[in-house]
């Protein structure tokens, strides 16, 4: 069966390009300080507002985010990109087996449709795999190693999600509610927590220990689509392929 769902080589060449177009903004930036004037670039592609309000570019019928929620400079937006152009490149080979994700972070099933495209939230690690469909529904995966052996898997995956969950609901969001349950997926054990009502969206944040790892894996988007997302994670995480 056709899978349309592979990585497009349309999207591999924007992230390579995007460093490029960035380096020249930057020089333009810094030539514009010199002189003392102002002006404006036009760059190549069409672009639109997601309804997080973020700005996506479009070229060759492939879209990725790239825009932070909180300005950045070049520089960085730069650094940013190519590191995660090199991370998706490596992680191509299980893109055509229909996972997405790595063995640092873990794995699901490639989510269906074409409208799911690779991701790169300026606010993340630069170890965090993501893919958005819409602006709105976004998979992360990411870890982070285990350095204190001598708390609980239980404290420690809650130790995990009350971090994670602090970029959700430290900007005063005060109407947002928090869940909190016990987590089991295919037999891995760790926690869950639940947060309603950031700016219209769900963020479902999981932590699963393993080894020597926190595994953790968030399906944020709209209320009516984070259930079918969250069973996709259900039913097909494992950190080893």
């Amino acid at each position: 069966m056709k899978r349309n769902k592979f990585l497009k080589l349309a999207i591999f060449t924007l992230l390579l390009t995007i460093p490029l177009f960035l380096s020249a903004a930057a020089k333009k930036s810094a030539s514009t300080k010199k002189t003392g004037t102002s002006s404006t670039r036009k760059t190549s592609g069409s672009t639109k507002k997601s309804s997080n309000g973020r700005t996506q570019t479009k070229k060759n019928e492939d879209e990725i985010d790239i825009q932070p929620s909180n300005p950045m400079d070049n520089e960085k937006m730069i650094e940013v990109a190519d590191r995660k152009w090199q991370l998706y490149m490596a992680s191509q080979e299980y893109f055509k087996n229909g996972r997405f994700g790595n063995k640092n972070v873990g794995f699901i099933a490639y989510p269906q449709g074409e409208e799911w495209i690779l991701y790169t939230g300026m606010n993340e690690t630069p170890t965090a795999m993501q893919i958005i469909k819409e602006g709105t529904d976004i998979f992360t995966l990411d870890s982070v190693e285990i350095k204190n052996k001598g708390i609980s898997p239980e404290q420690l995956a809650m130790n995990a999600l009350n971090s994670t969950a602090k970029k959700y609901t430290g900007s005063g969001k005060s109407h947002a509610t928090i869940e909190k349950n016990p987590l089991s997926i295919n037999e891995y054990k760790g926690q869950q927590m639940t947060i309603r009502n950031i700016s219209g969206k769900t963020v479902i944040l999981n932590a699963i220990i393993f080894k020597d790892r926190i595994y953790l894996v968030t399906v944020e988007g709209k209320p009516e689509n984070v259930k079918t997302m969250l069973d996709l994670v259900i039913k097909s995480w494992n950190p080893e392929m």
